[in-house]
């Protein structure tokens, strides 16, 4: 009953597709979408990779206007002449209209995922308007030059309490699978923080020897996706120590990272009941402190437990037992049903009916969801 057309489809059959491509011709005849494919080309950055022998490879997705081979483009903060233009069933081709996908080469780096794109007359109006594009993008902050820390500042730091930080520097070998690992990585982030998440520097391509200097520089691991590091790299990384973890499962890599994150969260504290004695008679000892008569009327009392003493659903005390007997004797544990005295780490005042709690403090490593 609303506006949103919704088409049942099944990916396992194929019902529902034929149904849900004429959907979607509808809406766009109702909102009269239409294109000119006369007026310079643009659109918008589909995927982007960086490869060995073709270099930066860009699949873009034509909106407006005619995209042809030998046309100077901006994408992004960067520019360039297209050299070759690929269709989606990987035959050559010499132009793109609207509602195109197609793949390109010819830019120096690769764009993100989202950036738009436009062809322009000349290659020094498409430097202009690049260089313009990253002045714009410094202005808003949205350049974040990492800072290069020591080792001993960032342990000096940690030790101190100050910062904790987890640094790593991602690698993949598309723009869209990095971008899938840094959100799957900011969610992590979101839940820890007293732990200071950074991500140092992320691209697109093989690991390199940069890479493996700024990870020795700033104490940082190396995560690659679908990449791989040629034997002086690998060299580089061992004489450098630089811990270096490559993936091919994204899966794999988020948890890899999930657990690395757990290690340096502090644990949570954990307190499980181990038994409560009641006292009936206090006893006066040489150095003043008072010894307490016990019946242990629930669990187990153990000299190695952290005890409570309660008086009328008070908490009056906290802290250790000093010495627990059993008759005459020096006993680790006395067990329930029988009597015992126990003389407590500190001077109280304790009363006959007050019940001595014990306690088992455990340290449980955190888990994230």
């Amino acid at each position: 009953g609303g506006k949103t057309i919704m088409v049942p489809v099944s990916a396992k059959t194929q019902e529902g597709i034929e149904d849900l491509l004429e959907m979607l011709l509808l809406e766009a005849e109702l909102l009269e979408l239409k294109a000119d494919p006369t007026v310079p080309a643009c659109g918008v950055v589909i995927e982007g990779k960086h490869t060995k022998h073709r270099g930066s490879v860009v699949t873009l997705l034509v909106q407006q206007g005619t995209l042809k081979v030998g046309e100077t483009v901006v994408v992004g903060e960067y520019s360039g002449r297209v050299r070759a233009m690929t269709g989606d069933r990987g035959r050559q081709r010499q132009e793109a209209g609207p509602a195109t996908p197609i793949e390109i080469l010819g830019l120096p780096e690769v764009p993100l995922a989202g950036d738009k794109f436009i062809a322009v007359a000349d290659e020094r109006a498409a430097r202009q308007l690049a260089a313009q594009r990253v002045e714009r993008k410094a202005q808003q902050g949205g350049l974040d030059h990492p800072r290069h820390l020591t080792l001993e500042e960032v342990h000096q730091r940690i030790t101190e309490g100050e910062l904790k930080e987890f640094r790593m520097i991602l690698k993949s070998d598309v723009q869209g699978s990095l971008e899938a690992i840094t959100q799957s990585l900011q969610k992590l982030d979101a839940q820890t923080p007293e732990i200071r998440f950074r991500i140092l520097h992320s691209g697109v391509g093989d690991i390199n020897e940069s890479d493996i200097i700024l990870a020795a520089a700033s104490d940082a691991i190396i995560f690659g996706f679908h990449v791989g590091m040629n034997p002086q790299v690998q060299v580089a990384a061992i004489n450098e120590g630089v811990d270096v973890h490559v993936y091919q499962i994204i899966y794999d890599m988020i948890n890899s990272i999930r657990s690395s994150i757990e290690g340096l969260l502090d644990p949570d504290l954990e307190e499980n009941f181990i038994g409560r004695a009641e006292i009936r008679e206090l006893f006066k000892m040489s150095k003043g402190n008072n010894a307490a008569g016990c019946m242990v009327v629930k669990g187990t009392m153990r000299r190695d437990c952290q005890v409570r003493v309660i008086r009328k659903d008070e908490r009056i005390f906290d802290g250790k037992i000093s010495d627990l007997r059993r008759m005459k004797d020096n006993v680790k544990e006395v067990q329930e049903g029988v009597e015992c005295g126990i003389s407590l780490d500190g001077n109280i005042d304790i009363q006959v009916g007050d019940l001595i709690e014990a306690w088992e403090v455990k340290k449980v490593a955190r888990k994230l969801n």
